[in-house]
């Protein structure tokens, strides 16, 4: 969804009708997008080139508000620079005119000016303002500021404008929200309850019948945990539109821009947690969403995720002409060096392969769901967007050929879990057989991620072992530190044979994942577990043998600069990763640590 514009609106005058600027205008207006700046040559301070200052402003603007008079017509300044370029900017919808006649009739100024009989003029002044407004009535005089409030607003969000119009007898209008393609969503306050609600609006009358039908299909959904109730929806002539809950707080996509290197973990596991199972949920009642994207998620201010409960249901006709118009959109963008729009962006980052092509079996919407839940954990975990069609224009000639693929989580989070880099690559499969058979498959693959310091320590591990030198170097290591740190120890092994030494390097294997599988277990003081056998094997190895062994581990997959021992972990090499990576090995060791210590109660004896 489209991030708040920032509109400022120019008042083009002539100096003979300064009086006339100074009591109609403020130095600001607020509107649905906040308080838009009015900017009048007035405020050229001393010293500017008010000629190049002029011109920035009017090029900047939004909207231009015209006093139209015989002074305005007469000025060379005004009809060789200012009022062509605002025609031309008006031609081109790059601006929005508002204009009034003052001090001549409107017949006579198109008589003159014909053009401005293209352009729409402030509505309701059939009668000119008067020439001066020293001889306006006070009342009046509030009248025209109110109206030409009016047709300001019109101008700088004409969508609003016309919802505030028709809902005005119960709600009223307060914020722009944002917008995507199809519709437009604000903040409003409903009088009649005394709370806020949220408004979502179409932008195109031709999608009423579509968009009151989502709406239905939506109610099957709107009291689901994760989802925003739906309060009301009404068709009118010419638009349609429905009223939700409000949730204070931001959408997933303004969220995701504050983090640019990706959510932090535990914000990221519950939003996705949250949003897979409530889509789940509404995949068991026979609902499908199909329009999964960060704009449609809003986290409130404890990051719970709601999703927009309306803005799915397809029309494969008018689909494959948004489609259209969306690749020459953003094409056209391209050609001239200029960023497409925040909605554009987005929904070309969405588009499902599924979409596109001949299909040799019916596509499954609950399978498409699941790639945009893929595209949507992709997001949230890099903080980038997916970009998985490099050539918008191949889309319409290619169709699903013009799909790469999506590159791993860990090429952009480096120490993201693989099973979390591996569940997103299967969600987002080109061919959905190959994607998860349902989102509770998914779902069952998140509860194995649960222990974060547990899956982050394995994932070490898993790099070490794949070192080519791993069974040599790495026990070695091991072993120096170990007795550096714990000399006491050195009789154990004083005698060891290369038999022996192989022995034990069996055993350190087994011993890391026996203390990782106790973890696991979470067991704690319960008997047997896994390190039971181990511990009664180990009962004449002294308590203060054990903070050793993990500090010598730690070391060597983590690295000690004190000791002039480098990481074995790769990752480590990193001093920002080697101190997270070192923090998750301990807790995720130190559990089975703790038990092995509580049960040595003997005189040591040999071996580890």
């Amino acid at each position: 969804m489209q991030e708040c514009k920032r509109h400022e609106i120019f008042v083009s005058y002539s100096h003979h009708d300064r009086e006339w600027c100074q009591r109609l205008f403020d130095d600001y207006i607020n509107t649905t997008f906040g308080d838009c700046r009015i900017w009048t040559d007035a405020q050229i301070r001393a010293g500017d080139q008010w000629n190049e200052e002029i011109e920035q402003r009017l090029a900047s603007s939004t909207v231009a508000v015209m006093l139209v008079s015989d002074n305005f017509l007469a000025s060379q300044f005004i009809t060789e620079r200012e009022f062509p370029t605002i025609l031309q900017r008006a031609e081109a919808s790059d601006l929005r005119i508002v204009w009034f006649p003052v001090g001549i009739t409107r017949e006579a100024l198109l008589a003159r000016r014909p053009e401005l009989a293209a352009i729409q003029g402030g509505s309701g002044f059939d009668d000119p303002l008067p020439a001066s407004p020293m001889g306006c009535p006070s009342r009046t005089l509030e009248h025209v500021r109110q109206h030409i409030r009016q047709q300001l607003l019109a101008a700088v969000d004409p969508v609003g404008a016309e919802l505030a119009r028709l809902l005005d007898h119960r709600y009223e209008l307060d914020q722009w929200l944002g917008e995507g393609n199809l519709a437009a969503v604000y903040k409003a306050r409903d009088r009649v309850l005394e709370r806020d609600v949220v408004i979502k609006v179409i932008k195109d009358k031709d999608q009423r019948q579509r968009f009151m039908a989502d709406v239905r299909d939506a109610i099957r959904t709107s009291e689901e945990p994760n989802f925003i109730n739906i309060y009301d929806a009404a068709r009118e002539s010419e638009t349609a539109y429905c009223v939700v809950q409000h949730i204070h707080g931001k959408n997933l996509g303004q969220r995701i821009r504050e983090h640019p290197r990706g959510l932090p973990v535990d914000t990221l596991r519950k939003v996705f947690s949250r949003v897979t199972t409530a889509i789940s949920r509404a995949h068991a009642l026979g609902v499908t969403y199909g329009n999964l994207k960060p704009s449609n998620i809003i986290l409130d201010d404890g990051d719970e995720p709601f999703i927009l409960p309306v803005g799915r249901r397809r029309d494969p006709a008018q689909d494959a002409q948004r489609l259209h118009d969306l690749v020459e959109r953003v094409t056209a963008c391209a050609a001239s060096h200029v960023p497409p729009a925040e909605p554009d962006l987005e929904d070309l980052a969405y588009l499902v392969p599924d979409d596109f092509g001949e299909q040799i079996e019916p596509v499954d919407p609950r399978l498409t769901d699941q790639y945009m839940l893929g595209l949507l954990a992709y997001e949230m975990a890099t903080g980038e967007r997916p970009q998985l069609v490099a050539e918008p224009a191949r889309l319409l000639q290619d169709a699903r050929a013009a799909f790469g693929e999506l590159p791993p989580v860990s090429d952009r989070r480096r120490l993201c879990p693989q099973r979390v880099c591996a569940m997103v690559a299967r969600m987002t499969a080109r061919r959905p057989a190959r994607r998860y058979p349902d989102l509770q498959a998914v779902l069952d693959e998140l509860r194995q991620l649960d222990d974060l310091s547990l899956v982050i320590a394995r994932d070490s591990y898993r790099r070490c072992t794949a070192r080519p030198d791993f069974d040599e170097a790495f026990f070695g290591r091991f072993y120096a530190e170990f007795l550096r740190l714990c000399p006491k120890a050195q009789p154990m092994f004083q005698h060891f044979d290369s038999a022996d030494w192989g022995r034990q390097h069996r055993m350190l294997k087994e011993a890391v994942m026996i203390l990782f599988a106790y973890r696991q277990q979470g067991d704690g003081e319960l008997e047997p577990n896994v390190l039971s056998r181990v511990a009664d094997a180990h009962r004449g190895v002294p308590a203060w043998f054990y903070d050793d062994f993990l500090d010598a581990l730690v070391a060597t997959v983590c690295g000690d600069g004190a000791a002039d021992l480098s990481p074995f972990d790769p990752e480590c090499a990193d001093p920002t990763h080697r101190d997270l990576i070192e923090d998750h090995w301990r807790a995720a060791l130190e559990p089975g640590i703790a038990y092995m210590r509580g049960r040595a109660t003997l005189p040591p004896s040999a071996g580890v």
